[in-house]
């Protein structure tokens, strides 16, 4: 009888253990996002999208894609979720708006404006080596770190929020109340919360369509968070949100508040 008791008992052992590893090796994947079907009228606008963005004078643009959106993405269970762009500011700047798509009707948003708190980045992939590496205001953690906390960006300094709905998909952009400062040389990351009544592909993307879109990949993350404390994303892989932010003009008036582009 205490044999057999012991036999159970160890059978237990062993598939809790089981469970327990798989829940650990599962700690650093990405979570799989389902990607809507290629959008061909707006490839076909890719094509006609001038080589440059037109600029007031005065004013800096934060990009790194022509900003055509091709497709939308989402994790084919919820109509809401996060998409963040980091980019590196390049001089002392206030950002005053922000550009990204509305993947369907009636979206509801939420823009912020975020320091960098700290950022898994690719180019520091390392193995056998286990310490931190620190760059400028940043933290960048190798893929172990990043792994054992599951999220590879980690953002807790706001610097400027806006939200509102737009009644028609396309592409808006938005004013932010109030300019987010930028110091030269820091990373800052804006995310937007994307929310898409009955529609599971919240999130604009830009794909590789060859010939017409050759998006650059590293700068883009996702998540779920709609929190004014914290954002925390993943770095989206093969693809780039459709998000870009731009300075206020010097001696010039701001864009309108929001502005839709068809």
């Amino acid at each position: 009888m205490k044999k057999r008791a012991t036999a159970i008992l160890l059978i237990v052992f062993v598939c809790l253990l089981a469970f327990l590893g798989r829940m650990v090796a599962s700690l650093g994947r990405t979570p799989e996002l389902i990607q809507a079907p290629v959008d061909l009228n707006y490839v076909a606008a890719i094509k006609n999208l001038p080589a440059a963005t037109p600029l007031k004078p005065g004013e800096k643009l934060y990009a790194y894609d022509q900003f055509g959106m091709v497709t939308g993405v989402g994790d084919g269970i919820h109509d809401w979720m996060s998409g963040a762009v980091v980019f590196n500011s390049t001089g002392d700047d206030k950002i005053a708006c922000i550009d990204f798509y509305a993947t369907s009707d009636a979206l509801e948003y939420v823009v912020r404006v975020w320091q960098a708190s700290w950022i898994h980045n690719n180019y520091y992939f390392d193995y056998y080596n286990y310490n931190n590496y620190y760059y400028g205001p940043s933290y960048y953690y190798n893929n172990y770190y990043a792994n054992i906390y599951g999220w590879e960006m980690y953002c807790s300094q706001l610097l400027a929020k806006v939200s509102g709905t737009v009644s028609q998909k396309g592409q808006v952009t938005v004013k932010l109340p109030n300019p987010a400062p930028v110091a030269a040389g820091q990373p800052f990351v804006v995310q937007v919360y994307f929310r898409t009544p009955g529609y599971l592909y919240p999130v604009p993307v830009e794909v590789e369509v060859p010939g017409v879109v050759e998006p650059t990949y590293g700068e883009s993350y996702f998540g779920w968070d709609n929190d004014d404390s914290l954002f925390r994303g993943n770095l989206l892989p093969q693809k780039n949100i459709c998000i870009r932010a731009r300075t206020q003009a010097q001696g010039i008036m701001a864009p309108a508040s929001l502005l839709l582009l068809n």
